[in-house]
């Protein structure tokens, strides 16, 4: 069965009274013995050379992994994880499985003085963040990820030319009688991509036709048959060697 396949069963269990802890944990248990039996035939990594090792198969290291090995370099990307969980694929489940320790590393914020107001010491678990993310060294990147088909004009927010497909739902029930009720409050209808200040405005979502469209569907999946690139799953990197240089070697 394909994952699509796994995703509408999955919901149907969901909806059923079925736990997700119940789910994740024989999905995963199947998965990583049919990645181990492939691993363990294919052949023995622990005596290859790679030109690059890529830490985490996340958002980020689905993309370095794709450019790297685009360029001929011979890459490993290791992931602490298996194959995308199946209900992934579902836009809707995603507040249920972000923050999921099963599939996250659910990290926790320091105590903010100003925000999370409502959550125990003023902390909230984030999936990621670094203090050079900011809106002006990000967005060239933004734009080079996405195929823009959603709400907004294709201005210069938005690129037209990447692997990650934007839409807009199908399905928005009350989408303009939201976008209404803001107006008659005296805001704006602004892209939520510009700068930020107070404004309405419908969701776009990284799907394609109705589907979560992940970096792992964008970037990695079309480029698993390379053979300069080798994905080793359920495989945690406890260390990171240095030589006497400081360089990372193994």
């Amino acid at each position: 069965m394909d994952l699509i396949g796994l995703a509408f069963n999955y919901l149907i269990s969901v909806f059923l009274g079925v736990s997700l802890d119940s789910l994740y944990s024989k999905y995963f248990t199947a998965d990583k013995n049919i990645q181990e039996n492939l691993h363990n035939q294919e052949f023995n990594y622990h005596l290859d050379i790679f030109d690059f090792i890529v830490v985490g198969g996340g958002t980020a290291g689905c993309v370095v992994a794709n450019r790297l090995s685009g360029h001929n370099f011979k890459v490993l990307l290791l992931e602490a994880g298996g194959n995308p969980f199946p209900l992934t694929l579902v836009p809707s489940m995603a507040p249920r499985l972000l923050q999921n320790s099963n599939i996250d590393w659910a990290f926790p914020s320091v105590p903010q003085k100003n925000a999370f107001k409502s959550s125990t010491n003023n902390s909230y678990t984030i999936s990621q963040g670094d203090d050079g993310w900011k809106y002006e060294n990000l967005l060239p990147f933004f734009k080079s990820i996405e195929s823009y088909h959603g709400y907004f004009d294709k201005h210069f927010l938005h690129g037209q030319e990447g692997p990650i497909h934007i839409e807009t739902p199908k399905y928005f029930p009350m989408r303009q009688e939201w976008l209404e009720a803001g107006i008659e409050l005296g805001l704006k209808v602004k892209d939520p991509n510009g700068y930020q200040n107070k404004s309405v405005f419908p969701i776009d979502t990284s799907t394609k036709r109705g589907r979560k469209f992940s970096t792992h569907r964008g970037y990695l999946y079309p480029i698993l048959d390379r053979p300069n690139l080798k994905v080793i799953t359920y495989a945690q990197v406890q260390k990171i060697n240095f030589n006497d240089q400081n360089k990372a070697v193994s």
